[in-house]
């Protein structure tokens, strides 16, 4: 039986090759070369969000959005939300402040050029180290961001649901952070986002029940890739190796789409924005 709670679902816009883990096997360089399953995965995606009525944000890579511009424009007018996801998933730790801006920049004007706007909300490739972070967020909201879902990891102490940051005379931006099993790590909290494949669907959905009866929406992530069925396997990384069995992955995903209400994280925000507590930059500095 579904919720009344208006969640958020969330796509992170990448191919097989581009995740964080084929980084070590495929670096950059190599992308041009490898075989792109992005848009049928993305088709096969899309499919199964129209069948239940199910609506999301899709972070897309600048690279790819140069790529497959048709793509992304059919992504929108599919219902879906653009955001961006960075230009080539490099972690905001592994940039200068310039670099960050460059892309950033470059981004909204790619989202311009396909989209004919510009995008609201923004995701890094991975954690950002605790003393970049406000620079991080002011740079965004130079860059016309207004929400931020990026994985800051919990030793920031930064709260693990939706909320509000100030800005010291810059502004205000919305954080929505991706949603943790409750599974404790050493210290006692969760320290990845739910990752359908690999978290059991009953904590899945005993996570998001949890933040609903807390009156909190959850927000959750997946990638088009984690619906192929053909992934060489001699070039996956070892923890990787558990997303071969797609039909599997196809149900969970299906009946997550049945028991819980979902929406791109733009609206879900706008409904919860009277209700989202506030604040200021030293949240990302007190240990939870």
């Amino acid at each position: 039986m579904r919720t009344d709670v208006l969640n958020a679902l969330s796509v992170d816009f990448e191919d097989w090759y581009q995740c964080r883990a084929m980084q070590e096997v495929l670096p950059r360089h190599q992308w041009d070369r490898c075989p792109s399953r992005l848009e049928a995965n993305t088709f096969r995606l899309l499919a199964i969000l129209a069948e239940a009525g199910a609506r999301a944000t899709f972070f897309v890579l600048g690279w790819n959005a140069e790529r497959y511009p048709r793509l992304v424009l059919q992504i929108e007018r599919s219902g879906h939300e653009l955001a961006i996801h960075g230009y080539q998933h490099v972690a905001i730790g592994e940039q200068t402040p310039v670099q960050f801006a460059w892309e950033v920049a470059r981004c909204q004007e790619i989202m311009e050029q396909v989209a004919g706007k510009r995008a609201r909300g923004f995701r890094a490739a991975s954690a950002a180290p605790a003393p970049a972070i406000p620079r991080v967020l002011a740079t965004l909201l130079e860059n016309g961001i207004e929400y931020d879902s990026s994985p800051f990891s919990v030793a920031t102490g930064a709260p693990r649901y939706a909320h509000q940051v100030a800005l010291d005379g810059k502004g205000t931006i919305l954080e929505f952070p991706i949603s943790t099993p409750f599974l404790a790590g050493a210290d006692g909290r969760a320290t990845t986002g739910i990752r359908l494949p690999l978290t059991p669907l009953h904590l899945v959905r005993r996570n998001i029940r949890g933040l609903n009866q807390s009156g909190q929406p959850a927000l959750i992530r997946l990638y088009p890739w984690e619906l192929e069925t053909g992934l060489p396997r001699q070039v996956l990384p070892q923890r990787l190796l558990p997303l071969e069995n797609a039909p599997k992955r196809e149900s969970r995903l299906a009946a997550l789409l049945r028991d819980f209400h979902f929406a791109p994280i733009g609206e879900v925000l706008e409904a919860n924005r009277h209700i989202l507590p506030r604040f200021s930059l030293d949240v990302f500095d007190k240990p939870g």
